[in-house]
């Protein structure tokens, strides 16, 4: 459906004079011209307010408060949908049959996987890396509340072995790509007095054979239990530990360790 719309003259009652004014001439214009091509068009719904039930038959242009464009959204009988950009699929045959393909377009080829895209230069591009078929992705499970895989007190200089094999078997599962870890670190209060410095370093990792001092292990987010310059702390996000087996190996270097504590959390499993 095309929508050509047009201005065009209607009939002027005969012996219709020039109006006197320019104001005037404008009212007769606007009364003897109408709008055409409209005739298969109801309108769109426009703006952050969800669209009054009575308009419901036409597609909403959803914006946020400020103005900005979320996407095109229809009525499914429910609720308000966004309209899905959906591929064609087919041959490599069929896809080359296309004479003008338009910029954004999507096409999946049959049997390979590979979803084929045009750009601005109405050239048909293949997406990178081309997926394979079936394409297997990393799944994630999380425990509903974080496990406590160790409880530190002072300095541990050497590597210390956790077991994860049975909070994997809790999960349900067999095998696991990965660890997501989380560490966290508390410090005495000294209450009066020369303020003390705390520092804590407590790493994660999935070799015990590196040297516990190294950079590149993952450290503990590191939290005080006083907002001032008593104690500090300066340490790197913990994350993912890739895993080859089900252990996990922490240690912790602490100054001033007397009553400095630290923990290891399992919050969940890549698999």
């Amino acid at each position: 459906m095309a929508l050509n719309v047009n201005l065009s003259p209607l009939t002027v009652p005969s012996g219709t004079e020039f109006p006197g004014t320019v104001q005037a001439n404008l009212d007769l214009i606007a009364q003897y011209m109408e709008v055409t091509g409209l005739e298969d068009f109801n309108g769109v719904n426009y703006g952050s307010v969800e669209p009054d039930p009575a308009d419901r038959d036409k597609a909403w242009f959803k914006t946020d408060s400020g103005g900005t464009p979320l996407g095109w959204y229809t009525w499914n009988g429910t609720s308000w949908v966004v309209l899905p950009a959906k591929a064609t699929v087919g041959t490599i045959a069929q896809r080359d049959a296309i004479a003008s393909p338009q910029d954004g377009q999507i096409f999946q080829v049959i049997g390979t996987g590979a979803y084929i895209f045009v750009e601005s230069d109405n050239a048909w591009e293949q997406t990178f890396p081309t997926p394979t078929a079936p394409q297997a992705y990393d799944r994630f499970y999380l425990f509903p509340s974080w496990q406590e895989l160790a409880s530190i007190s002072g300095s541990v200089s050497s590597w210390t072995a956790v077991d994860l094999s049975d909070l994997v078997d809790t999960a349900g599962l067999t095998t696991i790509k990965g660890a997501i870890l989380a560490v966290d670190c508390a410090f005495p209060d000294q209450g009066f007095g020369p303020p003390v410095n705390y520092s804590v370093a407590l790493r994660v990792t999935q070799d015990n054979t590196v040297a516990t001092t190294s950079d590149s292990l993952l450290k503990a987010i590191a939290q005080g239990t006083r907002d001032d310059s008593r104690c500090s702390a300066a340490a790197q996000n913990s994350g993912m530990v890739p895993l080859t087996d089900k252990t996990v190996y922490y240690c912790a270097q602490v100054t001033n360790a007397t009553g400095a504590t630290g923990r290891v959390w399992l919050l969940g499993f890549i698999y």
